[in-house]
This record gives structure tokens, sequence and C-alpha cells, in this order.
């Protein structure tokens, strides 16, 4: 890990250092900033109709911007004349995202969260494998330019990818792996009876997800009914209904870690939809304080008549504890897995099945 965040940082501030890439990304920030004041004081010009001190002003922030146009154009095209210049640009641009899932990366790897950790060294992959391709493509366009020429200098960045996109693959082989180990220990230490019992809770987190989904469905029908009922809930809601259909999944095929992640996925999402409602029940009870019943808004598909109406019905969120494995069951689990691992695993197991019952 350290030596992925070692290469990137030093890529980082060898592109700090490239004259070209930083002048084109100053000039081009300035000019969509100087584009955006242009527009504004366009249509505040046509607004008001402005006398010819109005008209100067414009016309001279018209000058500026199309003097930065210009600028930017030039610088554009000088770096789109290299193209490693035009792999350094958008690497760029795409640094701040792929440091902010490097950290959470390593956040997850330190509190062992085995399948997270996978799913972001995943993501970094991506990112740092499409860097490593199209500068290794434009290394061998410039040889081939050159006839086999290519400075140190234009190597610098590639090579400090390449081996990003190297330790960051083993890492990623190295959670497989440590994944595959948990699940053989798993199922190695769970007795028919368990595996019976999981399907059994696998059966009752989809009859949860369904009544989640009838409950979206009414919650969709409310807001669209009352003006004071809260759009999110409704997506919160569907968002949650979808960990629980892969928190089913999970438990079926017996993979305790995904139904664990799913499951606390879930609750969030039940949580924030919760909110929601809440914030709708205040904002109607503050409309009947300020003069009456909130005017509410017509329902969707209404008749010709143009009949209204506006519901306050009470929904009730499933709440935390509805769908959570038995405890009882998890320490079953637990007690089962913990007994007879191999030395190596056992501070790890520790670790992850204590979770399970918490």
């Amino acid at each position: 890990m350290a030596a992925i965040k070692k290469d990137i940082a030093e890529a980082k501030d060898i592109l700090a250092k490239n004259e070209l890439l930083q002048e084109y990304l100053q000039v081009n920030r300035e000019f969509k900033r100087m584009s955006e004041e242009r527009d504004m004081m366009a249509g505040r010009f046509s607004e008001l109709f402005g006398g010819e001190e109005e008209g100067d002003t414009y016309q001279e922030g018209f000058d500026k911007v199309t003097e930065t146009a210009k600028k930017n154009a030039e610088l554009n095209r000088a770096i789109n004349k290299d193209p490693l210049q035009r792999d350094f640009l958008s690497m760029s641009r795409d640094l701040p995202q792929a440091e902010e899932t490097l950290s959470h990366l390593e956040e997850m790897l330190n509190a062992w969260e085995a399948k997270e950790s996978l799913n972001l060294a995943k993501e970094l992959s991506n990112t740092i494998n499409q860097w490593n391709s199209r500068m290794k493509h434009s290394l061998e366009q410039k040889a081939n330019a050159r006839k086999g020429e290519v400075s140190q200098k234009d190597r610098e960045v590639p090579e400090r990818v390449d081996d990003a996109a190297r330790q960051n693959q083993q890492i990623i082989k190295d959670l497989e792996a440590m994944m595959q180990t948990l699940d053989d220990q798993q199922l190695a230490g769970m007795t028919q009876e368990d595996r019976d019992a999981l399907q059994k809770y696998a059966e009752k987190q989809k009859e949860l997800k369904e009544e989640t989904d009838d409950l979206k469905e009414m919650a969709n029908e409310l807001s669209q009914q009352n003006p004071f009922m809260d759009e999110n809930a409704d997506n919160q809601l569907d968002l949650a209904s979808k960990s629980m259909e892969g928190a089913g999944k999970n438990l079926e095929k017996q993979d305790m870690q995904g139904a664990l992640n799913d499951e606390r996925e879930s609750l969030y999402r039940l949580a924030e939809a919760k909110k929601g409602m809440e914030m709708a029940k205040e904002r109607i009870a503050q409309g009947m304080m300020g003069g009456g019943m909130p005017m509410p808004m017509p329902f969707r598909g209404q008749g010709a008549e143009g009949q209204f109406g506006a519901s306050t019905e009470k929904v009730e969120i499933p709440s935390e504890e509805a769908y959570k494995v038995p405890k009882e069951f998890r320490e079953d689990i637990l007690n089962a897995l913990k007994e007879g691992l191999p030395e190596k695993y056992k501070d790890l197991n520790k670790d992850y099945y204590q979770r399970l019952v918490d």
C-alpha cells in the first residue's frame, strides 16, 4: 500500500512541475470562470437594457474572455501535439478522485474490511490501468517517431504509474486469496443445521424486501399527493430494497460478510428514509399551525373533475431489528467458526466474526 501511495505522490509532484500542463490548467480554469461571469453579465444586461456604461463594461468583459479563449486554444494545441502530455492532462484531472479512493482503501485495509477493500482496489485498478495503458501506447508512438529514442524525463511518470498498477494488482490477488480462505473456513465450520438456518433467514430477507417495495410504492403515491413529502425517502427505500436483495442472495450463498455489509447498507438507507418521513410530518404540522391544512398537489393521473387529495397517512418504516439475523444464531456461527482455525487466521477471524455478534 505504501508503495502505491509513493508512486502516486511522486507522479503528482512531477506533473506539478510540468510547466506546459500547469499553465494550461490555470488558463483553462480562468477561461471557464470568465465565461460563466460573461454569461451572467449578458443576462443582466439583457434584463436591464442598460445604457452605454453597461454596454462598455460588457464589451470589456467580452474582450477579456476572447483573449483568454485564444490562449486556452493555443495551449490546448501544444498539449495535443504530444500524446504523453494528453495522458498527463487526463491523469491530472483524475487524480483527486483516485487519491480519495486510495485513502478509503487504506482505511478499509486497516479495518480488515476484506470485501470493501477488494471493491475499492478494483475501482482504483480501473483508473490506474487506464493511465498505464494510455501512457505505454504514447511511449510506443514517441519511440517510433524518434526511432527508439525516448527521454528519461518522458518515462518518469509512466514508470511510476506502471509500478502502482502492479502493486495494486498484487493487493487484489492477496485480498481474493484471503476471502477465498475465509469462505472455506466458514463453510467447513458450518453444520447442516447452520446451513438450513441461513436459508431460512434468506427467505425472511426476501419477505422483508417485498414489504419494503410495498412501502416504497406507498411513499411514492403519498409524495405525488402531498407537496410536503420528501422524494428522497422514496429513493432511500429503493436503495434499501436493493441492499436487502443483496443480503438475501449472500445468505443463500452462505457469504456472511457480504450479507453483513448489505445489512449495514439497508439499515442506513432505512434510517435516511425515516428521517425524510419525519421531516415531512413536521412540515405538515407546521402547515396546519400556519393557517389550516397545507395546499395539496394534484394527484398524478387525476380525472377531468380535477380532484385534489392530501394524505397524512402514517407510514411505518421497518425497524432496524426487523430483519437482522437473530443474535443467538450469529453467536452460534461465531462459536462454530472460531474453533479449529489455523493460527494465522485467528486474529483476522476474531475481528471479523465478532462484528457479526455485535
